[in-house]
């Protein structure tokens, strides 16, 4: 299948919108405990905290992405160094989802060139990580 012949990255179809996946992650936070932040998760690499400071990162990185703001966000790899989760994650978090959902509704960021995690990539695919980052660890 070419990219033609794909919904996500077809002109004619909208794009997919990342507010449901947000939401169910932001869900989620409300079952997270303070003692449960040091449990696994099948990331083999991270803790519960390791995993909610990742998905922070990468709500903001893909919100700015998005928006075609390019800067530190978006220049640093995810594999660069063990995500820290903010104090605050429990206000911040759910308004970076909501932040990066919201982005990803302009038709402009799913077009021309952005880049996320130090990596250029066509809108149309850097919202499509995007969505599978929040499925993948919605799930985790």
């Amino acid at each position: 299948m070419d990219a033609q012949e794909n919904p996500v990255f077809s002109r004619a179809a909208a794009p997919p919108d990342l507010e449901p996946a947000a939401r169910r992650i932001v869900a989620l936070l409300g079952r997270v405990d303070d003692g449960g932040l040091d449990g696994p998760t099948p990331c083999p690499d991270y803790a519960v905290r390791e995993l909610l400071g990742h998905l922070a990162g990468l709500a903001t990185a893909f919100r700015d992405a998005a928006r075609k703001d390019l800067g530190a966000s978006t220049a640093v790899s995810p594999d660069a160094a063990l995500p820290v989760l903010d104090d605050d994650w429990r206000e911040a978090l759910p308004r970076r989802l909501d932040e990066m959902a919201a982005a990803w509704r302009s038709p402009d960021a799913w077009t021309g060139v952005t880049r996320a995690g130090g990596v250029e990539l066509p809108g149309e695919a850097a919202g499509a990580v995007a969505l599978n980052e929040l499925v993948v660890h919605g799930w985790d």
